[in-house]
């Protein structure tokens, strides 16, 4: 089969599967805009495994939220309220920003961007651990409604994943095309 065949299959099977809903988050994940969405209430783990956990989906791009606009806190503030009524849940989840590398600069995991540069959510006070609180987390009771909270990154915790919503003509591309452009 030459290269134009396999460019009219994969068009024609991304239009399939897009019809069919067969592209899309994965098992268990949400699409909410540009991005695929997994609350973890358990099992809890520190935000190191629980970042390691969220890397293995999404063909490895997966990460610890980045929340990087109102929009988006809002979503899972609300995502959030109807999974977890107060006292039914982890009072915290993971989120993807951390301060280990110099102390009060807060870094978006994968994006490498200083939270600061943009949206922000802190509880009023925080953050306030120094260098003992490194990990951002996402407070739900207590005061902190669903405000962010540094906290001691080893605390076992929920944690919410996300993945890039998938790309069908990206990931056909990868799986049947570039194979063949070696051939040309």
């Amino acid at each position: 089969m030459g290269l134009l065949t396999h460019v009219l299959v994969l068009f024609a099977t991304c239009g399939l599967a897009f019809s069919q809903g067969d592209v899309g988050c994965p098992i268990d994940f949400f699409q909410h805009g540009d991005s695929c969405y997994h609350f973890f209430a358990t099992p809890a783990m520190s935000w190191w495994d629980a970042m390691a956990f969220c890397g293995m989906y999404g063909f490895g791009e997966g990460a610890l939220a980045i929340v990087d606009s109102a929009e988006e806190q809002k979503f899972l503030e609300n995502e959030l309220k109807s999974r977890y009524p107060p006292g039914s849940g982890p009072k915290n989840f993971w989120i993807g920003a951390y301060d280990l590398v110099n102390e009060g600069t807060w870094v978006w995991v994968k994006k490498n961007e200083y939270v600061r540069n943009g949206f922000q959510n802190w509880a009023v006070g925080e953050p306030n651990g120094g260098t003992s609180e490194n990990c951002l987390g996402l407070y739900l009771y207590d005061n902190l409604q669903y405000k962010w909270n540094d906290a001691t990154c080893k605390l076992e915790e929920g944690f919410i994943c996300e993945v890039p919503s998938p790309d069908c003509s990206a990931h056909l591309i990868a799986q049947n095309i570039l194979p063949y452009l070696d051939k040309l």
